[in-house]
């Protein structure tokens, strides 16, 4: 007696991709984090072998690394997804892993230049998600042509890592979410025609304001808007303005976003972002990326204070990472 092949959901019959992503943790020293990230790729790696891809990428190595794989079929997909999870899960701790089961076109490599507007930075921005989302390995350069001001990264892989981290919003993780679901936005200068980004810290060296072109003005809280006493970053150019946000130097503030005051939805945008903030609020994690966040404290300096700063967080935030996975996991399923 022949079997009937289980019908596929609906729901599922566009999933054909997995993208993995490994964690490690922060308290270990980051040559054992950048081994254990490297041994456990190697394992996702040889587990994708035993496949028939229709292709395959991964992200930059470092204490964390995003794999990204395509199948031809959906139940291709759910298997090696599955078995993913059976392999990293045995070996370390849940909140190290997430394994994500989406569509080609949500994975985002249609998009070949791995590249993110101005307006596509903007619309990734919560400041509520993350003190300062543009602290990074990944490398990424800023272009200007025509006006138009660009982020460039080696690799949609190096995209999808980037936007997996540092996005505020659920629905805008990849680079396919992003153009699917981004909101359009500009960024604007004030009435004396500066560009600004706002940080919290209180004391700049002029001299560090000079050598990367912008002015310091201190910003006081006003009744008018929910903003905290910190300083305005004040650039004449937009391309220095994105530059310093994505250059080394700006991974010393603990706190740096663009100034919500001078971003401004485009026109004909405005119905669309009020969706976007609904869905986002009902899908938006207990604690987004946590531990991460304390990574990003650790791979700015790693000395005795952060340590003990860094223990004391995890402890407390280990429970509710927990609930994070299954939520998020929920989610993509």
């Amino acid at each position: 007696m022949s079997s009937v092949p289980a019908t596929i959901p609906m729901e599922s019959q566009d999933r054909t991709c997995v993208s993995v992503i490994l964690k490690s943790s922060p308290l270990d020293p980051r040559p054992d984090r950048l081994k254990s990230v490297v041994n456990r790729m190697q394992k996702v790696e040889q587990l994708a072998c035993s496949y028939s891809l229709k292709f395959g990428h991964k992200s930059r190595p470092g204490v964390t690394v995003r794999l990204d794989y395509c199948f031809h079929l959906p139940t291709e997909a759910k298997l090696f997804y599955e078995a993913v999870l059976s392999l990293e899960l045995t070996r370390s701790q849940p909140e190290l892993l997430h394994c994500l089961l989406l569509s080609e076109s949500k994975l985002g490599y249609q998009h070949q230049a791995a590249v993110l507007t101005e307006q596509e930075l903007l619309a990734i921005q919560s400041p509520d998600y993350r003190w300062n989302i543009f602290r990074t390995f990944i490398p990424i350069w800023v272009e200007q042509d025509r006006g138009t001001v660009a982020c460039h990264f080696k690799s949609v892989a190096d995209v999808n890592r980037f936007l997996f981290f540092k996005s505020g919003f659920f629905n805008t993780r990849t680079l396919g979410l992003l153009r699917m679901n981004g909101v359009h936005k500009k960024l604007v200068t004030d009435y004396d025609g500066f560009f600004r980004l706002f940080t919290e810290e209180r004391t700049i060296s002029p001299k560090f304001g000079d050598r990367h072109n912008f002015k310091i003005k201190p910003r006081f809280e006003t009744a008018e808007d929910s903003l905290p006493v910190g300083s305005l970053l004040m650039f004449s150019a937009k391309l220095d303005l994105l530059t310093f946000l994505l250059g080394d130097d700006s991974a010393e503030f603990d706190h740096l976003q663009f100034d919500e005051n001078r971003i401004e939805v485009c026109e004909g945008h405005c119905e669309q972002q009020t969706e976007k903030k609904i869905e986002c609020s009902v899908r938006q994690e207990i604690i987004p990326n946590s531990l991460d966040l304390v990574s990003d404290v650790a791979e700015v300096a790693e000395n005795g204070e952060k340590g003990r700063f860094k223990r004391m967080l995890e402890m407390k935030i280990s429970e509710l990472e927990r609930k994070n996975l299954e939520l998020e996991r929920k989610n993509w399923e």
